[in-house]
């Protein structure tokens, strides 16, 4: 079994709202992390830290960017959060 394609199958499955939950469970698990840190050593983690967000956060959001101006062949994107999130089919998720 190939761990890396399986994983991704299962990301394929996944919607907006079960990557956030994994993104707020990975920040609370880097925050633990970061609490067992020590007073000498957390300015160096703190810059390792940002070079690291700054990377691949620019990488994801390139990527984002560049497929939402694709995928709007000359359309409106449509930009209503409120009826997205409180639409009868994620009534179950609030």
């Amino acid at each position: 079994m190939n761990l890396i394609k399986k994983t991704n199958d299962y990301i394929k499955t996944m919607d907006s709202w079960d990557i956030g939950v994994l993104k707020v469970c990975m920040m609370s698990f880097g925050m633990l992390a970061g609490l067992a840190i020590s007073k000498e050593n957390k300015s160096k983690a703190a810059v390792a830290a940002g070079a690291v967000y700054a990377l691949t956060a620019s990488s994801v959001m390139t990527k984002y960017i560049k497929y939402m101006a694709e995928a709007n062949n000359g359309e409106e994107l449509k930009t209503d959060l409120h009826d997205e999130l409180f639409d009868d089919d994620n009534i179950d998720l609030i």
